[in-house]
């Protein structure tokens, strides 16, 4: 990172790819809090250089929507993701791995929320039904995201007050 910015310094999407690791280091190293500040800078700085809609802001988005998820901060995920997912949806199509991962965070997001109503539950059943069915036909039943789909879905009906 030091490298980059003092021989590529011109380079911005360099430096916050190279930020990108370093933020993912912290996550996996479980400094959360740490990578979620570093994740909403490089997000910012991204969309301010390329929009929303790019695939690298949309990546920078989903990074920060799993951070949010992993520190329970299950509301503010939930208005970021909101947000977002159309955008990815747009740009990408709804078929395209990105914004099915977006839309699993909200799934998730929407039924964690300390908040969430028994429609808001339903409403994100229903959305990781979607994402799943998509997952299935896009990456295949083997898939690791398509099996954290099943298991996220299964997890899910299985907290649903009974009928």
């Amino acid at each position: 990172l030091a490298l980059r910015r003092r021989y590529w310094s011109h380079d911005e999407d360099a430096i916050l790819s190279c930020l990108t690791l370093v933020a993912n280091c912290q996550t996996d190293l479980n400094r959360i809090d740490q990578a979620l500040d570093l994740e909403r800078e490089i997000y910012a700085k991204r969309v301010a250089l390329f929009g929303a809609e790019a695939e690298d802001a949309l990546i920078d988005a989903g990074n920060l929507s799993i951070s949010l998820i992993l520190l329970e901060r299950y509301g503010e995920a939930l208005q970021f993701l909101r947000e977002i997912h159309p955008v990815a949806e747009r740009a990408l199509g709804r078929e395209h791995s990105l914004p099915l991962d977006i839309g699993h965070n909200l799934a998730v997001a929407l039924f964690e929320h300390a908040e969430a109503s028994p429609d808001d539950r339903l409403e994100a059943v229903s959305l990781m039904q979607h994402v799943l069915k998509r997952r299935r036909r896009v990456l295949g039943p083997e898939h690791p995201r398509t099996q954290k789909s099943e298991a996220d879905l299964l997890r899910m009906r299985k907290r649903l007050p009974p009928a």
